[in-house]
């Protein structure tokens, strides 16, 4: 005598929902094929964004908790000239801090910036390490225009990075 397997109506409705969990996911990407493309390009510039926090907070440390500033008596040219960010960058990366002048671009981007010289990024030159709320104060960011007007990040004083909506 044979026996059969019977399947639950709970399995079956169990599978059913896994293939349309499936079928929606795959439909998803076939209707916008750039949009993972396009988030893993602004991911990419955020964790840019983060490297250069790390960079700036490492010369701080070093520093007398001073962020880096393109060249040792910029801070008395800070309220006469405006200094160009590219400067603030070749600082970091003339004093060992930041290494790839890649990350001072984001490859949302089309025409990403590969060196320090032309940046995607802007940046508070002046600031202290030591100023209260660090989680409040904004010491660079990027263009809203690097993510076609739809995202932003901020680079915060604590080091943490934030992609902001703008939609």
């Amino acid at each position: 005598m044979m026996r059969y397997n019977k399947s639950t109506a709970l399995e079956v409705l169990f599978v059913i929902l896994i293939l349309v969990i499936l079928f929606s996911f795959f439909v998803s990407i076939i209707a916008n094929p750039s949009a993972p493309r396009e988030k893993a390009r602004r991911i990419n510039c955020a964790a840019n964004l983060k490297q250069i926090g790390l960079s700036l907070l490492l010369y701080a440390n070093d520093h007398d908790y001073q962020l880096a500033v393109a060249s040792p008596n910029a801070y008395q040219k800070l309220m006469d000239i405006k200094l160009k960010t590219s400067d603030h960058w070749k600082h970091l990366i003339d004093s060992s801090y930041a290494q790839d002048g890649h990350v001072f671009g984001c490859p949302s981007n089309a025409n990403h910036a590969t060196s320090y010289k032309v940046t995607d990024f802007y940046y508070h030159a002046g600031l202290s390490t030591e100023m209260p709320e660090p989680d409040k104060i904004i010491m660079s960011g990027d263009n809203p225009l690097n993510h076609k007007g739809e995202y932003l990040n901020k680079l915060y004083l604590d080091g943490n990075v934030e992609m902001i909506n703008l939609k």
